[in-house]
């Protein structure tokens, strides 16, 4: 004969291991640091650090992350930012220290005040 557990405990149990499970919608201080695993839930994203590794140009997948508040792109190699990175509204903190940014025009969503532009 086959022994099964009570309702209310097989309910307890499903609960139990629910609660166990992060929750990344919830919890924006978790931050990805791959944008495949970043893209499986891009609503879920809040802090991004793809730091050091040499990405050579912006990532363009990152603007399918509308909840993105940081973003680390430092020691990437990149060289210009494109226009659309005035897409990210939340966007609070983008970190390009250790890149080459030899592209940003005045006027541009993507221009970056604190770095001189020629």
């Amino acid at each position: 004969m086959k022994r099964s557990l009570p309702i209310r405990s097989a309910l307890l149990l499903m609960v139990g291991a629910w609660l166990t499970k992060p929750c990344l919608a919830q919890d924006p201080a978790i931050t990805f640091t791959s944008l495949e695993d970043a893209l499986r839930t891009p609503e879920a994203v809040h802090r991004l650090d793809l730091s050091d590794a040499s990405l050579g140009r912006f990532p363009l997948d990152v603007l399918r992350l509308p909840n993105l508040e940081y973003l680390s792109l430092r020691n990437d190699g990149i060289t210009e930012l494109p226009d659309a990175i005035g897409g990210l509204q939340r966007l609070k903190v983008l970190d390009l220290s250790g890149n080459p940014i030899a592209r940003c025009r005045r006027g541009s969503p993507a221009f970056v005040p604190w770095r001189s532009c020629s």
